[in-house]
């Protein structure tokens, strides 16, 4: 298993019934007329974000949001869907975990209260993650 702070330019997704390639090119997204801009700050596989990080400072006030949206739905559209889950739950988040679960062959999104751009907390072994990216609004 590997993990890069890069972006791939091509996604592979390989289970026992399906292979999905898709070419990736999704490093932001805006959203609120231009107002919020979610840069990914991680891209790998086999690993997902740590609940203790940054962006989970006050989990008894703001716990993490998990969301799902079929694997069929491409990665772009999936980056897209969890930002605008993200920033519409309450209070807004501002950081989410974007994963491609082999098992159950759908994209889990884990939305975070919080900023948080720093990719060394991808540190949560899951061999079952074909690729996960980290998305945030960059701290000021």
């Amino acid at each position: 298993m590997t993990t890069t702070a890069l972006v791939p330019s091509i996604l592979v997704i390989v289970t026992a019934t399906t292979t999905i390639t898709e070419v990736v090119n999704c490093p932001s997204v805006t959203l609120g007329g231009g107002i919020l801009v979610y840069s990914v700050y991680y891209a790998g596989s086999g690993f997902t974000e740590n609940t203790n990080n940054p962006g989970n400072d006050y989990p008894d006030l703001n716990p993490p949001i998990t969301t799902t949206f079929p694997g069929t739905t491409d990665p772009c559209t999936a980056i897209q869907g969890c930002a605008q889950n993200s920033v519409h739950d309450p209070g807004a988040y501002y950081s989410f975990d974007l994963h491609y679960l082999a098992s159950t062959q759908e994209w889990e999104c884990v939305s975070y209260y919080d900023q948080n751009t720093a990719p060394s907390y991808y540190n949560v072994s899951n061999p079952d993650v074909v690729i996960a990216y980290g998305y945030s609004i960059p701290l000021p």
